[in-house]
């Protein structure tokens, strides 16, 4: 019996704020919940931004694995260059 299916693979913060904001569209009552400006031309990328602090620490207050985008282009830049050696 196992209580947990296992999984190899990991998530990415884009992936689940994207899924909130856009699929559930909730840019908007996330927008007025932080105080930010609705009208600011930037507010999907702002809101997405603080989204994904914001799951970055849950995760890791959780302890359980994330990662952003960031880190996963510097992972795949460090692979070509070991792969071109």
């Amino acid at each position: 019996q196992y209580p947990c299916a296992p999984f190899n693979g990991w998530f990415v913060t884009i992936e689940i704020a994207r899924n909130l904001l856009e699929r559930y569209n909730v840019t908007i009552p996330f927008a007025n919940a932080l105080g930010l400006n609705t009208n600011d031309e930037f507010l999907p990328q702002q809101a997405s931004v603080e989204l994904e602090k914001a799951i970055l620490y849950s995760f890791k207050k959780s302890k359980f694995t994330i990662t952003d985008p960031q880190s996963v282009g510097k992972s795949f830049m460090t692979h070509c260059k070991r792969e071109q050696s």
